[in-house]
Order: C-alpha cells, then sequence, then structure tokens
C-alpha cells in the first residue's frame, strides 16, 4: 500500500525529513512500495531500514536524525555531534557520532561512529542529544593533546556551558582519561581563561 504524500511529510518532518521503515510501516506502507521509493531515488537510504524522503542534499541535521533513528531506543548525539548541535564549533562532523546504553548492539553503518555508555545517559532534545557538560567529558576523555582538551573546555564556555553543569558530569562519570586535566580546566575557565594559547601564557607567568 502506498501513502499520501502528506502523510509521509507529517512523518518526516519533526525528523528532518527522515524516517523509519517500521514508522512507515505502522501507517500502513508496505515494503515493496518502501523500497520502490528508493530503487527510483525519490527517498535515499541513510541507513538500514532509514531513509530520507527526496533526493536532494542530505542536510547535516537529516544526518543527525537518520544516526538517532537507526540507532534506535536510548541512543544520542555524543561528542563532535553534540558539540556542533551546542554550538561549540561551526563546523559539522562529516561522520556522525551517537551514544547507546551498555547492552545495546549496533551494526557498523557508514557514517556513523556509536559509542556504548555504562552510566546513565544525560540527553535529551530532538534528536536527542548528550547535554553540554557530558558532552565536554566525552570530548576532553577522547582528545589526542592537552591543547585539544583546552580548545574544546573553551569553546564550550564561549557557548555559554555552565562550568558547575561540567563539574556534575564530571562528579557523575567518576574516573576517566584526563579526568584530572579536567578537573583544572574547569577552575581555569571559570577564571576566564578562552583558548590554549592564553591557559599556557598564564601557566607561564604564573611559574
Amino acid at each position: 500500500m502506498r501513502l499520501p504524500p502528506d502523510l509521509v511529510a507529517r512523518l518526516a518532518r519533526p525528523q528532518g525529513d527522515v524516517v523509519t521503515r517500521a514508522q512507515l510501516i505502522a501507517v500502513g506502507a508496505d515494503d515493496a512500495w518502501i523500497s520502490r521509493q528508493v530503487s527510483t531515488g525519490r527517498w535515499q537510504r541513510l541507513h538500514q531500514g532509514v531513509v530520507v524522503v527526496h533526493s536532494g542534499p542530505v542536510a547535516w541535521r537529516s544526518r543527525a536524525w537518520g544516526a538517532v533513528l537507526y540507532a534506535g531506543e536510548g541512543a544520542a548525539l555524543s561528542h563532535e555531534s553534540a558539540a556542533y548541535r551546542h554550538e561549540f564549533t561551526d563546523r559539522a562532523p562529516r561522520v556522525v557520532d551517537v551514544v547507546v546504553p551498555e547492552g545495546r548492539r549496533v551494526a557498523p553503518s557508514r557514517g556513523l561512529r556509536v559509542h556504548v555508555r555504562r552510566d546513565v545517559l544525560s540527553a535529551s532534545g530532538r534528536p536527542r542529544t548528550v547535554w553540554p557538560g557530558d558532552t565536554v567529558v566525552d570530548l576532553v576523555a577522547a582528545a589526542g593533546s592537552v591543547d585539544d582538551a583546552v580548545g574544546w573546555a573553551c569553546a564550550a564556555a564561549r557557548a555559554g556551558t555552565n562550568p558547575l553543569e561540567i563539574a556534575d558530569a564530571v562528579a557523575r562519570r567518576g574516573r576517566f582519561r584526563n579526568v584530572a586535566l579536567l578537573r583544572e580546566l574547569v577552575a581555569e575557565v571559570t577564571q576566564g581563561i578562552e583558548s590554549p594559547l592564553e591557559r599556557r601564557y598564564h601557566r607561564d607567568v604564573e611559574r
């Protein structure tokens, strides 16, 4: 059974023009009709069972929605994808990062990177996104250098993230890579440090 365009639009528009096969079937579509929309080029497949319902360029917001829908229940944008949504950076990441609760298994898919979290996810929004403080923890824990870690902490502060929210996320997360550094950074950002270069200058002056 085919669906009227207005029904498809009502399903997909709030999700960045993205919809899942399960959502379509739930309102009466059949597999053959859905497959034809993709095979004829009217729609585009983002991931298995997830499509964007147009043939034009795929916006980052659509890719983000597709990643969260594909990853399933409890999934949320994380790391650089969450940083982009929280405006820590104006550069949209090429790969969409999502985090899922421990015990979930998500099959690999192009353009998607999946992280597993043991602790309870602090996330909200549409698409669901890890909170700013927890995003800083994720980014600093994954940073390849001290300057990268400092850069993310400063970017979060410039975007309006409350240092107390970061400190709360650190306390809830427990032990993780660069935890001591992040505790220092929370204090330094609170004092007005705004970049890795400024941090080095102040530390040299103190010495």
